[in-house]
């Protein structure tokens, strides 16, 4: 096989699709975007999360919710990228956003323990991932 085949497809793949290069640059540049902001060396007094009252500064801040965004950026692609996979793809991508919500809400944190074990989105959203993953790796073992 020639070398430049893999290139020749990807360049192919690209030069129909050119949003999915802006798409992926988009989810580079949310990463680097707490950056922008000065980064303080203490944390701040302000209330960031509307149910939580955890301390963080706005670089911070900002750094969690813009990672968490480029993820959901990077699902999307994953998705247009691998069609078979669409259904999964987009159950992650939804789970993923409502972590972005839950992390507005209440920065990630447990609402509730049971015994040693902390319920929270977070758990939830783990579990139907996992969930979905394994659905997935069963359907392509058939």
């Amino acid at each position: 096989m020639d070398q430049a085949t893999p290139h020749r497809n990807l360049q192919e793949a690209v030069a129909n699709r050119p949003w999915i290069l802006l798409s992926a640059f988009v989810a580079i540049s949310l990463l680097e975007l707490y950056s922008l902001f000065p980064g303080d060396r203490f944390q701040v007094e302000e209330k960031r999360f509307w149910l939580d009252d955890t301390a963080i500064s706005f670089q911070t801040w900002v750094d969690y919710a813009s990672t968490r965004a480029a993820i959901c950026v990077f699902i999307a692609l994953l998705r247009e990228c691998n069609p078979k996979y669409s259904r999964e793809f987009n159950v992650l991508f939804w789970l993923m956003f409502g972590y972005l919500i839950d992390y507005f809400v209440i920065y990630n944190n447990p609402f509730a323990r049971i015994g040693f074990i902390p319920i929270s989105y977070t758990l939830f959203m783990l579990i139907l991932s996992g969930i979905t993953v394994w659905r997935a790796f069963q359907k392509s073992w058939t």
